[in-house]
């Protein structure tokens, strides 16, 4: 199952999901962020505590394994890729998905890769 963050996901619903479903789960893969995201596009966030800057979090797309019943359930959560779609594509055949779904509607945007 996929759940990308942002427009897609309409009052954060599917990422919402997703988090429940993964509440207990262990991830067993992280992508690199500087191959899937334009960072023109989406900026990391920086955290201010108490004045001085904290912390910079970069966007993250993990993958996630969960049992469901007698079911193993991959959970793939985070931003929505800015590009790569066919690369991440088959990252996922080769963690053995035999269906991907998504919580949303939409397809990837036109001209994305």
């Amino acid at each position: 199952m996929a759940s990308f963050d942002g427009w897609v996901d309409a009052g954060a619903a599917a990422t919402t999901a997703a988090a429940r479903l993964a509440e207990d789960a262990e991830t067993i893969a992280t992508f690199d962020g500087d191959r899937l995201y334009d960072d023109r596009a989406r900026r990391p966030t920086l955290e201010i505590l108490d004045g001085p800057p904290d912390r910079l979090t970069w966007p993250e797309l993990t993958l996630r394994r969960a049992r469901l019943g007698e079911r193993d359930l991959l959970v793939l959560s985070g931003p929505e890729p800015d590009d790569r779609w066919r690369e991440l594509a088959r990252a996922a055949t080769r963690a053995h998905v035999e269906r991907f779904e998504t919580l949303a509607d939409e397809a990837p945007a036109a001209g994305r890769r």
